[in-house]
């Protein structure tokens, strides 16, 4: 068994020492301390020699020192940490301030970007309407360029076909007259009119018949010949002949003086197209400044409509002015203060005043004349003079809201009237257009054509009108030819009403212009008065914001009234105070007067 006060880590002779150290300390033993062992000396003192251990605390307060650190740095870290969660609610705060104060002008560009889209959007739609009508217009561009093309090749194949027509009439009228004038025996085989006129069945025929004519006459060879008869008078067909050709040529003659009013009418056509494009922009401007004049006048009509309930507001509250002043006990306490005065008056000026009293009187003259002197009543006449301007100004508002509708309605007849004139000069349009056309058509072109036919066949049939049997042909020959000229006068007259087609389409162009001239000034007015509108709206503008002024003004008013009554009533109290002390002099005056009677 080990010793409980020895230490099993000790070595063995450390156990006597603390127990020799124990019994010095009690004063139990008697034997001297054994020497030191790491300095082998006797201690020079007992008392030193039985001084217990001392204990190490560096270690704990290592620790305590430590901990204090810890906690030191736990609650820095917890301030640092509340401090940083009040930063954060700070920034939260901060963050919903900037949110709410960017909040009216992110709903404001909201408002503006979605403006700014519509307005985008219109104008694509415009573009796409006008992109579409450049196209139209472009294949309208390309379809008269190939009529064109088409009336070029038709004119220079009519040029060839009236040449050649010429040409072979003018050989079949020479050979006629050659044949009327000569008789039949001495007439001599054609040569070259037979080849050129008649196509090859009708000169075989005609040159059999004349091959026929000798052999027919053998029998008569050795005979005496008659006597030349003289020439016969020229035939009335060949006369016919005659003039049908002075109408051809006066026909082409027409024809060719028609090609440039032609001309000139198609480049009066393509300008009036120009025009009524133009014309339509014009009328799309006109009806987007109708609208934006539109949307002004609503905005100014309910900014006159405020200004008239600021009016009546202001009316009401001149009224409420009014009535406290005459119902209230103002007046009565006005009335009882002169009273008051008026007695206090009398009294000082029945006895001796004495400085005191000549003090007091001085002071109620003085009060006095502020209350008689106030800016009450001169306030009030400022607010009836006040007033007054309101009234004149919102009436002559009214006078420019009543100029302003009207004028409204004169731009939207003029808006109609043009609509109207629009509408007619489309259709003006379009009846040149027809008429173009039916020009263009070449029904003229197509009667001379077979007139000409008519006349070839009328020449290639005169072969057949030279025997005796021919009588019945060229009868029908001569009723061919009247119906002919029948023909000729009809195409005359309906060339005739086609010039005077082409005068009026002339004039409706010119009444087109003057329209088109009167529509743009028109258009200059109405842009002019919108600009008159507008700068009648800036000035509104500025009288509203007049207005505003006036009513912070009435407010600043409103306040100087009630401050003017505090002073009054301040100066009331006064006033009951100066006659309370009057008063109570006049009774010690009395009190005075009557102790020395």
């Amino acid at each position: 068994m080990s010793d409980p006060d020895v230490q099993p880590d000790a070595p063995p002779d450390t156990g006597d020492d603390l127990r020799a150290a124990v019994f010095a300390g009690r004063g139990q033993s008697t034997q001297p301390p054994r020497p030191c062992k790491h300095c082998d000396q006797a201690p020079s003192d007992l008392s030193a020699a039985a001084t217990p251990l001392e204990v190490d605390l560096r270690a704990l307060q290592t620790a305590a020192s430590s901990a204090h650190t810890f906690i030191g740095a736990y609650r820095e870290l917890l301030s640092k940490h509340q401090q940083a969660v009040r930063a954060l609610i700070r920034a939260r705060r901060h963050n919903e301030e900037l949110h709410a104060q960017a909040r009216p002008p992110w709903d404001m560009a909201r408002a503006f970007v979605d403006f700014a889209q519509h307005r985008y959007d219109v104008s694509q739609e415009r573009v796409r309407q006008v992109e579409q009508q450049e196209a139209d217009t472009r294949q309208a561009n390309e379809q008269l360029r190939d009529e064109l093309k088409e009336l070029a090749a038709l004119k220079l194949r009519y040029s060839i076909l009236e040449e050649t027509s010429a040409d072979s009439f003018a050989r079949l009228l020479q050979y006629t007259v050659s044949v009327e004038r000569c008789p039949f025996s001495e007439r001599g085989p054609p040569r070259v009119v037979w080849s050129s006129l008649f196509r090859p069945t009708k000169v075989g025929r005609s040159y059999s018949a004349w091959r026929s004519v000798p052999r027919a006459c053998k029998v008569t060879r050795d005979k005496p010949l008659p006597v030349a008869k003289a020439p016969r008078p020229p035939h009335p067909l060949t006369q016919d002949l005659l003039n049908v050709c002075d109408e051809r040529n006066r026909l082409h003659q027409e024809l060719k003086e028609l090609q440039p009013r032609l001309d000139t009418a198609e480049s009066s056509r393509d300008t009036v197209l120009q025009d009524l494009f133009q014309l339509q922009q014009k009328h799309a401007d006109l009806r987007k400044s109708h609208t934006d004049l539109e949307r002004y006048y609503s905005q100014w009509k309910a900014r006159a409509e405020d200004l008239d309930r600021e009016n009546r507001q202001l009316r009401r509250d001149l009224d409420h002015a009014r009535r406290p002043r005459d119902r209230s006990a103002l007046g009565q306490e006005n009335y009882q203060l002169r009273r008051d005065l008026d007695r206090a008056r009398r009294r000082l000026d029945d006895s001796a005043l004495s400085q005191e009293n000549r003090r007091r009187r001085r002071d109620l003259d003085q009060a006095h004349k502020q209350i008689a002197g106030s800016a009450a009543a001169v306030d009030l006449q400022a607010a009836r003079l006040e007033i007054h301007v309101r009234g004149e100004k919102i009436a002559e508002l009214e006078r420019l809201l009543a100029k302003a509708n009207e004028r409204r309605a004169q731009l939207h007849r003029v808006h109609e009237r043009t609509v109207d004139k629009l509408d007619s000069a489309n259709r003006t349009v379009q009846g040149l257009r027809l008429d173009l056309d039916s020009l263009r058509g070449g029904r003229y072109t197509d009667r001379l054509q077979a007139s000409q036919r008519q006349v070839q066949q009328l020449t290639q049939e005169l072969d057949s009108l030279r025997g005796d049997s021919g009588h019945a042909r060229l009868q029908a020959a001569e009723h061919k030819v009247e119906d002919l000229t029948r023909e000729l006068n009809s195409v005359r007259r309906q060339h005739a009403k086609a010039e005077d087609s082409l005068q009026g389409a002339q004039e409706a162009c010119r009444g087109l212009n003057a329209e088109r001239d009167r529509l743009i000034k028109d258009r200059d007015d109405a842009v002019q008065s919108l600009k008159r509108v507008q700068s009648r709206l800036s000035h509104h503008e500025a009288e509203i914001a007049q207005v505003g002024q006036i009513r912070q003004e009435r407010d600043e008013f409103q306040q100087e009234r009630d401050r003017l009554r505090q002073e009054r009533d301040k100066m009331a109290t006064r006033v009951t105070e100066l006659t309370a002390q009057l008063d109570q002099s006049s009774q010690d005056r009395d009190a005075a007067i009557s102790k020395h009677s």
